[in-house]
C-alpha cells in the first residue's frame, strides 16, 4: 500500500491536467499505481519495483511519464538525453506514448514509441515548459498524443472528417428495407452514428464496443447481431446517457433496426449487419467536421418538416459534441452539460 497516495488524498482527488488525472508522485511504485486501479491490471514484469516522478492518466490507460531532475543535472544534452533513459523502459511498459523530461525550467518531450524527441509543424524540437496548471499544455498532450506514431516524431494537424456521404449511403440502405420517413431514418442514423462514435472514443468497451460486436459475430447469423445489440449495447447507452426528464430527449431514437418495446425487429438483420460494416470501412470518427451537423439536417431533413420543428433533432448531436470535448472524463459530467 502506498502511504504517499493515501496521506495526499489522491486516491480520490487527483489532480487534473484537462480531463485527465495527474499523478504526481515520487514515492509510489508501479506495483502500487497497479493496485490502487490508477493503471491497467497487467504484469509489467521488473519495472513493477521502480517509482515514476509523475504519470498522467485516462481511464487506466497512461497518458505520460514525468520525470523531475534538478537544473544542475539537466543542463546539457548528455544530461537530459541520461535523463530520458532512466525513465524510457518504464514509460514503454506502461505503454505510454509520451515520455517528459524537466527540471521545471526547461523540458524535454520524448515519443515513447520511437526513442526521438518530438517536433512541432515545423520539424523543430518543442521546447514548450511542462507547466501541470497550464491550460495550453493539456492542449499540446493531446495533439501530441494524436500525432505521434511509431514512424512520426513530428505534430500534424487534425484531419477532420465529414461523413455526409456515409449517412446518405446509409439513408439508401434504410429506407430501401423499411420505406421510412427521413426523420426515422435520421434516428437510426443517429443512433448507430454515436453507437460507432462511443467506440472509437473508448467510452463504449469490451462487448458494448462497436468492433467487439463485429468480431463476435462474424461468423453468426445476421438475426444474432442484432438481437445482441438490442438486448445488451442500446441498453448500454441508454445506462449512461439517461434521457433528459423535462423534455424526454434521449440520444436513442431509433425504431426501424429496434422496436419501442426494445426488440430486433424481424426481416431487417442483413441491412444492420450492412450498415454496420459502411461504419467499419469509413474508418474512425473522432474529429468531425463543425460542418456535418448542419448538411446531415438538410440531407435528411429538408423536404420533411418545417424548420420551426428542427430544434428536436439537434439534441443527440449537441450530445455528440459534448462527447468529443469530455467522453475522456467522466460519463456523468457529460450528461450535465447536456441537460
Amino acid at each position: 500500500m502506498s502511504e504517499e497516495l493515501l496521506q495526499r488524498d489522491l486516491l480520490k482527488n487527483p489532480a487534473k491536467i484537462g480531463v485527465w488525472d495527474f499523478y504526481n508522485v515520487g514515492s509510489t511504485t508501479i506495483k502500487a499505481l497497479k493496485e490502487h486501479n490508477i493503471i491497467r491490471n497487467v504484469d509489467y514484469g521488473d519495472v513493477e519495483k521502480k517509482k515514476v516522478d509523475g504519470i498522467i492518466v485516462q481511464q487506466k490507460k497512461v497518458i505520460a511519464v514525468i520525470e523531475y531532475k534538478k537544473p544542475a543535472s539537466f543542463k546539457t544534452k548528455a544530461q537530459q538525453d541520461k535523463a530520458i533513459s532512466q525513465e524510457f523502459e518504464v514509460a514503454k511498459r506502461l505503454e505510454s506514448k509520451i515520455l517528459i523530461a524537466t527540471d521545471t525550467k526547461s523540458t524535454v518531450w520524448v515519443n515513447v514509441l520511437t526513442g526521438k524527441r518530438i517536433c512541432n509543424e515545423d520539424g523543430k524540437e518543442i521546447k514548450v515548459n511542462f507547466d501541470p496548471k497550464d491550460e495550453d499544455v493539456f492542449k499540446l498532450i493531446e495533439k501530441i498524443n494524436y500525432s505521434i506514431n511509431e514512424v512520426n516524431n513530428q505534430l500534424k494537424p487534425k484531419q477532420l472528417v465529414n461523413p455526409t456521404n456515409l449517412a446518405k449511403q446509409i439513408w439508401q440502405d434504410i429506407w430501401s428495407v423499411s420505406g421510412a420517413t427521413p426523420e426515422n431514418c435520421l434516428y437510426t442514423f443517429v443512433e448507430l452514428f454515436i453507437f460507432k462514435y462511443l467506440s472509437d472514443l473508448n467510452v463504449l468497451k469490451g462487448r458494448h464496443n462497436f468492433y467487439k460486436l463485429l468480431e463476435d459475430f462474424k461468423d453468426n447469423d445476421a438475426e444474432e447481431l442484432l438481437e445482441d445489440y438490442a438486448k445488451s449495447i442500446r441498453p448500454k447507452i441508454k445506462d449512461l446517457f439517461p434521457e433528459n426528464p423535462a423534455d424526454k430527449t434521449t440520444i436513442i431514437n431509433g425504431t426501424i433496426f429496434v422496436s419501442k418495446d426494445q426488440k430486433a425487429v424481424k426481416g431487417y438483420s442483413t441491412v444492420f449487419k450492412k450498415v454496420l460494416q459502411r461504419f467499419k470501412d469509413y474508418g474512425k470518427l473522432e474529429h468531425i467536421d463543425y460542418d456535418f451537423k448542419s448538411q446531415l439536417f438538410e440531407s435528411f431533413l429538408k423536404e420533411s418538416i418545417s424548420k420551426k420543428n428542427w430544434g428536436q433533432f439537434f439534441t443527440p448531436l449537441k450530445v455528440v459534441r459534448a462527447i468529443n470535448e469530455m467522453a475522456k472524463d467522466e460519463i456523468k459530467e457529460l450528461y450535465l452539460v447536456n441537460k
